[in-house]
């Protein structure tokens, strides 16, 4: 079998996600995250910066002592 005869010859949702991004990186190479229209991020290829965390990372406020926390105590008031 011929991988075109696969779903109809149509493009799976990963390679048209692929496609996506390549093709939005080489319009925009000095963003490293492309959003995609699928709601998701995907690295660009043609990116050539210094490495940034993920733009969904949840890192903003960690210190060295660990994730920052509103609360005193360990207990959580919920």
């Amino acid at each position: 079998m011929h991988p075109d005869d696969i779903n109809g010859g149509l493009a799976t949702d990963g390679a048209a996600h692929a496609e996506y991004i390549f093709n939005a990186g080489m319009d925009n190479p000095d963003q490293e995250w492309i959003l995609s229209p699928w709601d998701s991020w995907g690295r660009n290829p043609f990116y050539k910066g210094p490495a940034t965390p993920h733009p969904e990372e949840d890192n903003y406020g960690d210190t060295d002592e660990g994730p920052f926390s509103p609360y005193e105590s360990e207990e959580i008031p919920f």
